[in-house]
């Protein structure tokens, strides 16, 4: 199929309407070859039918809903810099020569080889993300201007977290934390944030372990609240889960350790349950208010309370009190009462 400008001169030359289906053009003028995907609008450009060298890289259309963008859009690889630009389409999906993002090339080499620095356009930060998954990187936020803002601190990214998904945690300036879903799909640049945030975590803590009575204690652990169910998760150092919470809206809200034993004190002893936590409120910074610590010997559960004092319930039934105690003495002892025969 040949095209022709008002005079006559050939403009390309196609092997199929270029407009309704899957079609190969040389243009005229530079000899440029274009493959295009007629149902998806990707399209490769080459220097010639000879020599394949890339010029340009069109990904696949995406609607807005799938997207970090509120209108529909089309992602463009320049094969000679390797720089990226996200453009916005028109109702008819036509690039209307508006950039949304404009991402550098990857970096090639070192320790971060695959980063890459995103601006979206409009916006005060610049995105950096990392194809490898061994370390953690220092990120600058930059604004629209260019002018350097913040850094910020993120980790390795990772598919461990509750939900499962390419996820990377960047630390802010006051000690909270974002963790964002990454895309690491090879269908387009690199990797790259896809917009959604799915936890905003608290300031790191240290942490006495409930697992036994060494009272070995750890730095670094960190609680998130999961935004699509408003749950928190928390994660010691090495971001393994530690501890599973219900809903925050629920007050109070309660969190069961991840390991299977426990130890609250020396009167109840290990056992070979998760200790829970009950707290009574949590801040918007994600500060939590304590209520109390519990452990269960599977016939009682023994709850140790904010105020000092402690409860014995029955395990089936936490409205059943067995007995009360004080707050530990001076020397150490505490006196439970008992209630009834129990």
């Amino acid at each position: 199929m040949l095209t022709y400008d008002a005079t006559r001169t050939l403009i390309s030359d196609c092997d199929a309407d270029q407009y309704s289906v899957d079609s190969v053009c040389e243009y005229a003028a530079t000899g440029y070859v274009t493959t295009t995907t007629f149902t998806t609008g990707a399209f490769v450009t080459v220097t010639s039918s000879t020599d394949s060298t890339v010029l340009l890289t069109c990904f696949d259309r995406m609607v807005a809903a799938d997207t970090e963008f509120t209108v529909d859009s089309q992602t463009c690889l320049d094969g000679v810099t390797g720089v990226s630009t996200t453009y916005e389409l028109d109702a008819d999906d036509k690039q209307t020569g508006t950039g949304l993002k404009i991402c550098q090339a990857a970096v090639a080499t070192g320790t971060n080889a695959g980063d890459v620095s995103c601006l979206v356009v409009g916006t005060s930060v610049t995105t950096v993300t990392k194809t490898s998954v061994t370390g953690a990187y220092a990120a600058t936020i930059t604004d629209a201007s260019g002018e350097t803002d913040v850094v910020t601190t993120c980790d390795a990214m990772v598919n461990t977290y509750g939900n499962a998904a390419d996820v990377r945690r960047c630390i802010l300036a006051d000690g909270t934390s974002a963790i964002s879903e990454f895309s690491v799909a090879t269908t387009e640049f690199t990797a790259g944030i896809t917009g959604a945030d799915v936890y905003y975590c608290g300031p790191v803590y240290t942490e006495v372990s409930t697992v036994d009575d060494a009272g070995t204690s750890t730095d670094g652990n960190y609680a998130c609240l999961e935004i699509a169910n408003d749950t928190i998760e928390k994660y010691d150092s090495t971001h393994t889960k530690t501890w599973e919470c219900t809903d925050t809206t629920v007050l109070p809200y309660t969190c069961t350790s991840e390991t299977a034993t426990g130890y609250i004190n020396p009167y109840w002893g290990a056992q070979t349950n998760a200790v829970t936590k009950s707290y009574s409120a949590i801040t918007a910074a994600y500060a939590e208010t304590l209520a109390s610590t519990c452990l269960s010997d599977d016939t009682n559960t023994w709850c140790d309370l904010v105020d000092g004092t402690a409860t014995i319930a029955s395990s089936t039934d936490a409205t059943a009190i067995v007995a009360t105690c004080t707050a530990v003495a001076a020397d150490g002892s505490q006196t439970c009462t008992m209630d009834g025969d129990n």
